[in-house]
């Protein structure tokens, strides 16, 4: 029982590590707190004590032993956590506390700099680039998306799943199979598909389970990494050809003679 116990804890504190990736902000944190602790006495009915409590509760093993399987995104549990507002609490009452207005705008200016030094520049990262189109969105996305609207006025389509939203976004007579759902971060996303987005994104994709779901649901295009591309034979068993590449991709659109039969038509032979 303590291992089982202690395993789930491990469990819990490898989400909080990957929830403040950067460590700077929880030890800012900490330190904040403890700040208020010594400092503010009133604090530590009101906020402190309170939020020990919370904190008590989302990295309770059995808090998590109860909600992994039916809530997979449960770092997000951890916005409960209210650690900016510490923060932001322990920088106003530190700089408030110097008498002379000197004093207090050095103290800003000093907290200012610790944070810009600790902490990350969030537009650095691979998700953030300069955009040309008038939306805001992906080039990729995009770009793939005025090519099969260039063949569909509605194209119904199977993709990597972080062009989903944007394609959407950009033309919303864009169907595709699945969206942030298969993340697993708003509702559940049935195996059927989760398998699907898995076979297509994988380092060896298996085409056989994305091309069969494509004609089993009336998908009439795939988009791929060029550096994977689909062979001809699983291409004219499927019904599909290469209609057009763009920003890294192929685009696959059917050309309505697949050899599989779908589902449905099996089943009422």
């Amino acid at each position: 029982m303590i291992t089982v116990a202690k395993n789930l804890f491990t469990e819990v504190l490898g989400k909080l590590n990957i929830y403040y990736e950067d460590e700077a902000i929880l030890a800012f944190a900490v330190i904040a707190g403890l700040y208020l602790f010594v400092s503010e006495k009133e604090l530590r009915k009101k906020l402190i004590y309170p939020v020990l409590l919370m904190i008590f509760v989302v990295l309770n093993p059995v808090v998590y032993y109860v909600l992994k399987d039916s809530f997979k995104s449960y770092w997000r549990i951890f916005w409960l956590i209210p650690d900016i507002i510490i923060i932001a609490l322990a920088i106003s009452k530190l700089v408030n506390s110097q008498n002379r207005l000197r004093n207090k705008l050095f103290m800003m200016a000093f907290v200012t700099a610790v944070i810009v030094f600790l902490g990350a520049d969030i537009f650095a990262g691979e998700e953030f680039g300069k955009r040309t189109n008038q939306y805001g969105l992906s080039e990729t996305a995009v770009s793939v998306a005025d090519t099969m609207l260039s063949a569909d006025e509605s194209p119904r389509c199977i993709c990597p799943h972080n062009m989903t939203w944007h394609m959407r976004a950009y033309n919303a007579n864009i169907e595709t199979m699945y969206g942030r759902d298969i993340e697993g971060y708003i509702v559940y996303t049935d195996y059927q598909r989760s398998s699907v987005s898995k076979a297509l994104e994988a380092e060896e994709p298996d085409y056989d389970i994305v091309l069969k779901a494509a004609v089993d649901g009336g998908f009439n295009f795939i988009v791929a990494a060029e550096e994977h591309p689909v062979d001809d034979v699983t291409l004219f068993q499927y019904g599909f050809e290469i209609y057009k590449n763009t920003c890294g991709y192929n685009i696959y659109m059917s050309n309505g003679q697949s050899v599989y039969m779908p589902v449905e038509e099996s089943e009422e032979e």
